[in-house]
């Protein structure tokens, strides 16, 4: 996909997609289930990712923009994704056996118990840029076989959560190329 506007989502079982362009948008009218999300990748074998390197993901009730499950990759470059719902219901994107790589993008998050990437299971999360904003979590490490966090700019109330039970594994978070803030308080 490179352009264009798609009211309802996408749903990829094994298989390699690109997005570099055009807004997906998810409302209340789609449908419970698979649909219910932007981007779900649903992988059960090695061969399947995603990569976007643009385009827009917008929520407007508050369900997930991407949902990866299984053992492929997702590899996001760029895009803008958020939600314009403040039900705190999902996270925006929750990653569950993947290889998540976020190299670019912004991320917009105002769910406050949720977040703008959560990874869960046997999943690798590899942050070296990337714009997270707003007053819910930023990251969310549930549980993961590897993170590392190298770089992007993190002004997000809650920052980077971790859960004390989350992993054997080591997190490795490099502060000296990760901006956080404090986002403005009026």
């Amino acid at each position: 996909m490179t352009g264009g506007k798609l009211n309802g989502g996408i749903m990829a079982w094994n298989s390699t997609i690109d997005i570099g362009g055009g807004t997906i948008e998810c409302s209340k009218s789609l449908s419970s289930g698979y649909y219910d999300k932007c981007l779900r990748l649903y992988v059960t074998n090695d061969v399947a990712t995603c990569t976007i390197t643009g385009g827009t993901f917008i929520d407007t009730y508050g369900k997930q923009v991407i949902s990866s499950e299984g053992n492929g990759e997702l590899n996001i470059q760029g895009g803008t994704f958020r939600s314009t719902s403040t039900l705190d219901t999902n996270n925006l994107i929750t990653v569950e056996g993947t290889d998540c790589n976020i190299s670019g993008g912004n991320f917009r998050n105002d769910r406050l118990y949720h977040a703008a990437v959560a990874v869960k299971g046997n999943s690798a999360l590899h942050i070296s840029n990337g714009s997270f904003l707003g007053t819910g979590k930023a990251i969310a490490i549930e549980s993961a076989s590897s993170v590392n966090i190298t770089g992007g700019i993190f002004t997000s109330n809650c920052g980077i959560w971790i859960r004390n039970d989350s992993t054997t594994s080591p997190i490795t978070i490099s502060l000296s190329l990760i901006h956080i803030s404090e986002p403005t308080r009026h």
